[in-house]
């Protein structure tokens, strides 16, 4: 899972040393966003259904006139393993129950499998306990519940996105894209915020000049966005395709990070924060 989450997102990457660690690919087929059903940084997905089948067990072992705040804890988990699965691959099956022997349950919308975790969640949060302590390390609580929630509503814009209803490619086109343009912006304001008070120390704090900063500053970034999205492919195409640490067009990758990087310092020195003044 580890595996899955942080290669597929550049938070680290794996390395191979002449065909040593590559394992078939399955690392390197996670950051480049084209895994197969054998990579084995996806054989966690039965464990996390197995532990959402545990927790069906309980509520039924339970019994049909057990209280909320009895299944809470176990409810709880089943909702939490639910977000894994919907989280990191959109549609889901939502195992609100045990299946027959041999039962097949498709999977549900993403937005339907998010709805249904909040709903969950909302309706256990009250009775779930607020103790911390030994006795409840590692047990569902209140505040476990509570984090689970925040991380929903956070990318709620993303996993209920009013684009459901299109066909399944055009679905995923807009859903990436949409998650990228978050991503986007946020790292912009948090660049310039840091940009501007500690690496080139703009004491201007007047409104009008914070807008103007800001509006040169997103528009210095859109140019680098668009020099990174599409100098990469332009420099494979010419033929800066090698490998370094076993990855495929790393050459043309690193080349445009750096010419980036360099842009968007000269940007922000001679054109965005060029006119610095003291308190």
């Amino acid at each position: 899972y580890m595996e899955a989450q942080c290669l597929s997102s550049d938070e680290f990457t794996a390395l191979a040393f002449n065909g040593g660690y590559y394992d078939s690919g399955t690392y390197a087929h996670t950051a480049l966003h084209c895994n197969t059903n054998e990579d084995a940084s996806l054989d966690w997905y039965s464990e996390v259904t197995a532990g959402i089948t545990k927790a069906n067990e309980i509520i039924k072992n339970l019994g049909s006139g057990a209280s909320v705040k009895m299944t809470a804890p176990a409810r709880a988990i089943r909702a939490y393993f639910t977000w894994i699965l919907m989280d990191s691959f959109g549609d889901a099956p939502i195992l609100d129950g045990t299946a027959a022997e041999g039962e097949i349950v498709q999977r549900s919308p993403r937005a339907d499998v998010a709805r249904w975790i909040e709903s969950e969640l909302l309706e256990i949060i009250p009775v779930l306990t607020t103790e911390v302590s030994a006795n409840t390390y590692g047990k569902p609580t209140r505040w476990m519940a509570e984090a689970l929630l925040v991380k929903l509503y956070i990318n709620w814009a993303v996993y209920t996105a009013l684009v459901f209803a299109l066909p399944d490619s055009i679905q995923e086109g807009v859903k990436i894209t949409a998650s990228n343009a978050v991503a986007w912006v946020a790292g912009v304001i948090f660049a310039f915020i840091t940009n501007k008070i500690w690496v080139f120390e703009s004491k201007s704090f007047e409104m009008d000049i914070c807008i103007k900063e800001f509006i040169s500053f997103v528009a210095a970034r859109a140019v680098t966005g668009v020099i990174e999205i599409f100098g990469v492919p332009l420099l494979v195409k010419i033929g800066l395709n090698q490998r370094i640490f076993g990855v495929d067009g790393a050459l043309a990758k690193v080349i445009v990070s750096v010419v980036v990087v360099v842009l968007n310092y000269v940007f922000s020195k001679l054109v965005v924060f060029k006119n610095k003044k003291n308190k």
